[in-house]
């Protein structure tokens, strides 16, 4: 939300992926950034070494997390640490 801290919510965001891999149901795995902190969010993360994916990153990504064959979630890879699935991607 664009009254959000950026510091603060770019490090709750990246704790709560990192201490878990993302693996609990309830956990956020979007982000709706408001435009007005947008690059401020995104700078924190960036901060904090956060990988920002680049388009033909997220094109390369989508085949591993999503299975192309049943169009869902590819469970060999959840839960698994963030750099495991790149490297599957090809990032």
């Amino acid at each position: 939300h664009k009254t959000c801290d950026p510091v603060s919510t770019a490090m709750d965001i990246c704790i709560s992926k990192t201490f878990d891999n993302g693996n609990e149901c309830p956990s956020e795995q979007t982000l709706v950034i408001d435009e007005e902190v947008y690059d401020l969010v995104l700078n924190e993360f960036k901060k904090i070494n956060c990988h920002i994916c680049t388009k033909d990153e997220i094109k390369n990504l989508i085949p591993v997390v999503i299975d192309p064959s049943t169009n869902s979630m590819n469970y060999r890879f959840v839960g698994k640490d963030a750099s495991k699935i790149a490297e599957a991607a090809g990032i």
